[in-house]
């Protein structure tokens, strides 16, 4: 995969994730929630390559060439979702919960 297409690959998935919280909380579900469907539709709309838009078909195309290892998914990704996870956690809540009174 050449450079460009890389970039621009991962600029575009940022910049999707960048607007999820926002469309997230007027659809009432949790960012996760939605960035799993986004993430999905995404992956259908690249397999099935049906768009030839200029701007959204050059996307489309540079997200086919994308690639991401297990092991980078694990090394980099991973330990940002579980540190923004943990932030968000409700500890008083999840204290309730554990105890048997």
């Amino acid at each position: 995969m050449e450079i460009q297409y890389f970039v621009f690959a991962l600029a575009g998935l940022l910049t999707i994730a960048c607007f999820m919280p926002s469309l997230a909380s007027r659809l009432g579900l949790p960012h996760t929630v939605t960035l799993a469907i986004l993430g999905g539709a995404l992956g259908l709309i690249v397999q099935a390559n049906g768009i030839h838009w200029p701007f959204i078909g050059d996307f489309l195309h540079a997200l086919h060439g994308f690639s991401i290892s297990s092991q980078t998914f694990l090394i980099v990704f991973l330990p940002i979702l579980l540190f923004e996870t943990s932030m968000a956690m409700n500890v008083r809540r999840i204290m309730v919960d554990i105890s048997p009174y």
